[in-house]
């Protein structure tokens, strides 16, 4: 455990954070990274579905590549404990991918973001998988915006492939300068389940020019949805 945790806290020390557009939502805005620049978000999160309960330390780091473009990957560690099994902590699969936003007219942008799922430890699904999310961005005025994401999955399992679309829509509204609240329903699919919907809420905060925080959490709408999720995140951009 602390051979995987130091380096882990070593890079999340050091690298550089993620745009404003990802935690504490799930949906992601069309806005992408400046060329050159970098960004990196260190998320902590708690959730719990009937008796099982799961704690995840994730670092994303978002590279601007050209104009309209970036580039992205994200590592999850996870600790599941509860139900038939023991307390079992290891590293998930490994997202990678890009975003290109692909249109802007007025105050509307549309995105594509294409990724890819890497099998990298015992938590994950243990096989390649990908998808493609395609996102738009109405920013109603200077203080609010609406984002909408639908995305569709494909998962190779040890066992069963699966399907999996989601849909989403989530506000943003600047309150100040420095504080922004959020929310979003998100709705999801799966030809493994039924479907599932969560509610989500809560707050961006620029503690400096190149330093967000934010707190937020989730509680499920139906029975297959996970009961709750607290959310906490850094960001830093450089």
């Amino acid at each position: 455990m602390k051979k995987i945790l130091l380096p882990l806290i070593v890079v999340c020390c050091l690298a550089p954070v993620a745009a404003f557009a990802g935690h504490p939502l799930i949906t992601d805005s069309a806005q992408t990274v400046e060329p050159i620049k970098h960004e990196a978000e260190t998320v902590v999160e708690f959730g719990k579905k009937s008796s099982v309960q799961e704690a995840v330390i994730q670092e994303t780091m978002t590279v601007g590549v050209c104009k309209n473009i970036d580039t992205f990957i994200a590592a999850p560690l996870k600790t599941v404990s509860g139900g038939e099994e023991s307390s079992v902590t290891g590293l998930s699969d490994i997202t990678l991918g890009f975003k290109w936003n692909a249109k802007t007219v007025d105050k509307l942008s549309v995105a594509v973001k294409p990724f890819l799922v890497l099998p990298a430890g015992p938590l994950g699904d243990g096989a390649l998988g990908g998808g493609v999310i395609g996102i738009a961005t109405l920013e109603l005025n200077k203080h609010l915006a609406v984002d909408g994401n639908l995305s569709f999955k494909y998962q190779s399992t040890r066992e069963n492939p699966y399907r999996q679309v989601d849909a989403s829509v989530a506000g943003r509204m600047e309150v100040s300068k420095e504080l922004k609240t959020v929310g979003e329903v998100v709705l999801s699919t799966t030809s493994k389940g039924s479907p599932t919907a969560l509610l989500g809420a809560g707050f961006v905060y620029e503690v400096m020019e190149h330093l967000d925080v934010d707190l937020g959490g989730r509680v499920g709408l139906t029975s297959e949805s996970e009961d709750f999720r607290l959310l906490a995140g850094v960001t830093c951009k450089f």
